[in-house]
């Protein structure tokens, strides 16, 4: 049975597992920390999907700043 809910700071591990294997074998802590806690825009909103307790799925939203007619 598939569960769902946000993101809490004591998943970063499998999460990063997860994009490790699904995404880029090669991307960092660093990166994900940047990406999706520190980024300049704030922290991501993100969504998991769980199998049995194991994260098998993330949807994030990247908050990013936007110029509209110099606003």
């Amino acid at each position: 049975m598939l569960d769902f809910r946000l993101y809490e700071p004591d998943d970063f591990g499998s999460c990063l597992d997860l994009v490790r294997a699904g995404h880029d074998s090669d991307f960092s802590a660093e990166r994900f920390r940047w990406l999706h806690e520190q980024g300049p825009g704030g922290p991501s909103r993100i969504a998991l999907c769980l199998a049995d307790g194991k994260v098998v799925g993330i949807y994030s939203v990247v908050p990013k700043n936007m110029r509209w007619r110099d606003q």
